[in-house]
């Protein structure tokens, strides 16, 4: 159907701008691309992706103390958070 098209590769419906931001929330994210916009003005194209934000991190061996990351929630433990940080080969984090 239409609606299974617009579904993300995991199966879930997309996920909604207004629900995954709020105003005054600080968000991480990469330039992708400069353009001029419709009306002349400038347009600054923007992506939250973890893999494209983690781009300069080639290796599990860059993960080290007092490194600032982006990451990615992958389950809702008990405890805490476990996280992705979008890179090969590396263990996922714990966020209590």
């Amino acid at each position: 159907s239409d609606s299974d098209a617009a579904d993300d590769v995991d199966g879930a419906p997309p996920l909604s701008l207004a629900a995954a931001f709020s105003v005054g929330q600080i968000v991480r994210c990469l330039v992708r691309r400069l353009d001029k916009g419709k009306s002349g003005g400038k347009r600054i194209d923007l992506t939250t992706r973890v893999s494209a934000l983690l781009s300069n991190i080639a290796s599990e061996s860059h993960l080290r103390d007092g490194v600032n990351v982006p990451a990615e929630v992958r389950s809702c433990e008990d405890h805490g958070f476990v996280l992705s940080f979008g890179v090969a080969g590396a263990p996922p984090g714990f966020l209590p």
